[in-house]
């Protein structure tokens, strides 16, 4: 049986965060970690950032994020969302 441990983000996570990133954000361990901070953290359209991670002996080997989007119809209504992403 593989025991993964899961986890909520907290800051001093954040250079394993941009180091597991690496393929899909290509931004070196800086350009990820800033990247991370803008997408989650300046973001205006969520007041909470939600970001789990999954740990397999000590090390990040996964994560999910949802972060906010606002969505606006054909007719001009505005929607604040969570927007799933960086699995």
């Amino acid at each position: 049986m593989i025991d993964y441990q899961i986890t909520e983000y907290i800051s001093s996570y954040q250079q394993h965060v941009a180091h597991l990133q690496r393929l899909l954000w290509q931004g070196g361990m800086n350009g990820n970690a800033s990247y991370l901070h803008w997408k989650y953290f300046q973001n205006p359209y969520l007041d909470h950032r939600y970001i789990t991670l999954a740990w397999y002996e000590g090390e990040l080997v996964g994560m999910i994020g949802a972060f906010g989007a606002c969505w606006e119809t054909e007719g001009g209504e505005r929607m604040m969302m969570p927007c799933l992403s960086d699995t």
